[in-house]
Parts: structure tokens; sequence; C-alpha cells
């Protein structure tokens, strides 16, 4: 509502009534939903000075599009006088693809489907420009010293997916141990770092 309001203050001000009909229409279109999202996403990245900005979000072609659409815009802005170079969303591309200030993790279960769902994301990065800085693999049944039968030979199975996604990955990737209890708060995070 607050996207809506702002372009029909903005652009719609000086519109006559029948092209304030249309773009009253135009905005109840559900790529203004996603277009407020680019927005806002682009607001708090830009507010993140000094902060940490987690975006947890599957592999999936809304992830691109928005990342894309970064790209785009920063295209856009510098192709036209009218659009302001120092707005966040001109920014957002600037800010992604700078290594000194985003890290892109890409997380995954050392199983099949988690690990081709991450490289195809991690390809989709790269036709963006984007490149992931490490992996995480979570929840590794490997990385515990259980003795039960069926998880040692489970955690077995992991060997593969480890190693592909050590060939993957720019950096040696993080490997975090299955845990019994899902770690809740900094205390829960510590204890992955034990």
């Amino acid at each position: 509502a607050g996207y809506t309001d702002h372009v029909l203050q903005t652009a719609g001000a000086q519109l006559e009534p029948e092209a304030l009909a249309l773009l009253t229409e135009d905005l109840r279109s559900p790529c203004t939903e996603e277009v407020a999202v680019f927005h806002a996403f682009a607001r708090t990245v830009a507010g993140a000075t000094g902060r940490y900005v987690v975006i947890d979000t599957a592999p999936t072609g809304h992830t691109l599009l928005l990342l894309q659409s970064s790209a785009s815009f920063a295209q856009q802005v510098e192709a036209s006088p009218r659009n302001d170079p120092d707005s966040p969303a001109a920014q957002l591309f600037g800010s992604l693809s700078d290594p000194a200030r985003t890290r892109i993790l890409l997380v995954a279960l050392p199983e099949a489907t988690p690990v081709h769902e991450a490289q195809d994301l991690q390809v989709d990065l790269a036709r963006a420009r984007l490149q992931p800085y490490t992996w995480v693999v979570n929840s590794a049944l490997s990385a515990t010293t259980t003795t039960d039968p069926v998880l040692r030979a489970r955690a077995a199975q992991e060997t593969r997916w480890l190693t592909e996604i050590a060939r993957t990955s720019p950096r040696f990737p993080a490997i975090v141990p299955w845990v019994p209890q899902v770690p809740v708060g900094v205390a829960g995070l510590r204890q992955l770092t034990v």
C-alpha cells in the first residue's frame, strides 16, 4: 500500500483523470508487489551499514528476479537522466556485487536435491554477475560423533555431496553438524561454533 500511495502521489500527481485511472489499475497487478519488495529490499540494504542483512530464501526464480532487477535498474539509472543515481534502488546492485559489502552464502543440506538446487542458483547468480562467497553445509551427520549404525550409514552417503560442494564452492565450505535441538538465539548459534 505504501508503494502504491507513493507512486500515485509522485507519478500520478500530474496525470489527467483517464491516465490516473490507468495507472491505478496498473498498480493493482501482481508485479506491483514485486516492485514494492524490490524497493523495500533496496532500502534495507542501503540502511545496513555496519549490520548484517540476511535473506533466507529458497533458490527459486523469485530470488534471481530480485537480483537481476537490481542490475537492470542500475543500468536504467545510468541511461536515464530522470532517475536518481543515489536512490537505494539504483545503488542496490553495486552493493550486492561489492565483495567488501556483501557475502552471498549458499546453504544446503548434504543431499542430492538441495545441492543441485544451490548449484543451479550459483549458475544463475553468475549470470547476474554475482559470486557466492562460500557454501554452508547444514545439518551434516558426517560432522557428528554419532555411533548409531543407521545415522553412520547416512553420514557416509553425505561424502559424495560434500565432495561436490567442495568442488563447486569458491572457498572451503563451512560444515555445520546436525544437532538434536534447533539452535535459537545467540546462545544456540554459539554452540555450533564449539
